[in-house]
């Protein structure tokens, strides 16, 4: 590949000259019209948009805040920024005032521009005053670079808005020769962390870097421009970026708003009629949807290949081989570290509990024990990984960078693994208190922080449950204040108040346990060896 095509618009380009009418995504939404876009749609779109945002100002280097489900109009907003060289960040936001979002902006300190779906006014109009008021009084720099929000039918008075479609209009007459050039190696989106440690950290991406994670993807489940990639995940994460598309040119197929969906089985069942209607033959699914599929019968239909990642893949995964796909791929990766390893079988029984496989060729990986010394087969210790062309540290957070990457560019993971006598990696856990549950990373203080605000409650510790499916569950456990009468109902309502779509659902899995008392350390801290052992003989685990 030339290197003037790696970037994100140039492989745009790239598609668009050479299979113009090839179809480049489908999505599905669960009511509503399947939407089908070519190469050249979205690459002309793409670049309209680009003009557009252009002739409004926006500049190289500039940052975007983008909010939408899977959808053209994520496409066309982000392929747009990147290729006038604008940053984006995408996020969702849960409540009215954008609080979620202020320490983001914060952090980057130049947002140029929001664009957000068009979908419900009223809360879009709520979001962008609550925004602008917490700003005014917390940091009246945060927006001070805002020149636009982007946006059909908004009209708020504390910003200058502009229509979606507007912009695309604008940029449609543009001299397209005008727009700046960009290289390979200019950071064109910044990713963000769980915010599971604390606030969320930003993993600023280069066009090179983030086609990486492509070429790993395509590497491990032998794809080509011919197969039809369905993809379980939202454009916004990682493993979810239609970064496949960008590097081989398959047909990306997705869901519009799967998060949507009541329950994860109506999730799963809508998954597996749109992998089937359209003749997908490679899926990306997470392990909780395995496991759903696992509870139906035999299909009529058969994948090539299932790819699944997100938390340590026990074997009984594998069981979707011979009736849901001929090959299944079990792969390692992160936000920093990008597509990393992975294991392709074709049996059940050349898998095993939590296994990730070997380390792309062009990535290393090793095991350091608790001596800081390079590990032996079969020896537990904590995860490195080195990718050149992944990751070169968290933005504005030097802190954190060096906590993470060691002077030999060496990251540190915070991953329990060891190797096998195959010589291929187990990742089994974590070294830290995070809590892995279906592949999310929670940690306990964050829900113990939510429960200390129920008013019946004295005390409160979150602790590790092993689990088959989920591979951890958080228990909360609690002592009510005196005189108080508590119900793991009640406790579960208190926990839902304010969460929504993914995190409710996780939220509906953690269990809980009421305790008179803790015991407690010598110290006087509660001591959670003692308060695990004793949940879990009450929850007869």
């Amino acid at each position: 590949m030339e290197r003037s095509q790696w970037t994100i618009g140039g492989r745009l380009r790239h598609h668009a000259s050479t299979k113009p009418d090839k179809t480049a995504f489908i999505i599905r939404p669960a009511k509503g019209a399947r939407e089908v876009i070519s190469c050249q749609e979205i690459y002309e779109q793409s670049v309209s948009f680009a003009a557009g945002l252009f002739q409004k100002g926006l500049r190289k280097g500039d940052t975007v805040g983008i909010s939408f489900f899977n959808s053209r109009q994520w496409l066309i907003a982000t392929f747009g920024c990147q290729i006038i060289g604008a940053i984006p960040f995408h996020f969702k936001f849960r409540s009215d005032n954008g609080k979620e979002v202020l320490p983001i902006l914060q952090i980057l300190g130049n947002c140029t521009a929001i664009i957000l779906d068009s979908n419900d006014e009223k809360t879009n109009n709520k979001f962008i005053e609550g925004l602008v008021n917490l700003t005014n009084t917390k940091e009246k720099t945060v927006l001070s670079h805002l020149k636009c929000v982007i946006c059909e039918g908004l009209d708020n008075e504390l910003v200058q808005c502009i229509n979606f479609t507007n912009v695309i209009e604008l940029g449609s007459e543009f001299d397209k020769s005008r727009l700046p050039d960009t290289c390979p190696d200019d950071v064109i989106i910044y990713l963000t962390t769980s915010g599971s440690t604390g606030l969320p950290k930003l993993v600023p991406k280069t066009h090179i870097q983030l086609l990486d994670y492509g070429e790993g993807a395509v590497f491990a489940c032998e794809m080509s421009a011919d197969d039809v990639f369905f993809n379980d995940r939202l454009f916004d994460w990682l493993g979810g970026y239609p970064v496949v598309f960008l590097v081989s040119g398959v047909t990306h197929v997705t869901l519009a708003d799967q998060f949507t969906i009541e329950s994860y089985s109506d999730i799963c069942d809508f998954m597996w009629l749109v992998i089937e209607s359209e003749k997908c033959t490679v899926s990306k699914m997470l392990p909780l949807f395995i496991f759903e599929l696992l509870k139906r019968e035999n299909p009529t239909y058969r994948l090539r290949v299932i790819d699944t990642s997100a938390l340590p893949v026990p074997a009984n995964c594998a069981e979707v081989l011979g009736r849901f796909c001929d090959e299944f791929v079990s792969h390692y990766g992160s936000s920093e570290m990008n597509f990393v390893s992975f294991k392709r079988v074709k049996s059940q029984s050349e898998f095993s509990d939590y296994c990730v496989g070997k380390p792309l060729p062009w990535i290393e990986m090793k095991v350091v024990n608790q001596n800081g010394e390079t590990a032996q087969k079969n020896e537990d210790g904590e995860l490195f990984v080195r990718n050149k062309k992944s990751f070169s540290g968290y933005f504005g957070n030097l802190q954190e960078t060096e906590k993470s990457i060691d002077a030999d560019g060496w990251y540190r993971t915070d991953d329990v693994a060891f190797i096998n006598d195959n010589g291929e990696y187990v990742v089994h856990g974590r070294c830290s208190d995070i809590i892995l549950c279906y592949g999310a990373p929670i940690k306990p203080s964050s829900i113990e922080a939510v429960m200390m605000k129920h008013p019946g409650i004295a005390e409160v510790c979150v602790v590790r449950i092993s689990d088959p499916e989920s591979f951890q569950k958080p228990c909360v456990c609690v002592v009510p204040k005196e005189g108080i009468t508590l119900t793991v109902d009640e406790l579960e309502a208190f926990a839902l108040k304010d969460a929504i779509n993914l995190k409710s659902r996780l939220i509906k899995i953690q269990m809980y346990v009421i305790f008179e008392k803790f015991p407690k350390t010598v110290s006087g801290k509660p001591n959670r060896k003692e308060i695990l052992a004793t949940a879990m003989q009450r929850l007869k685990i």
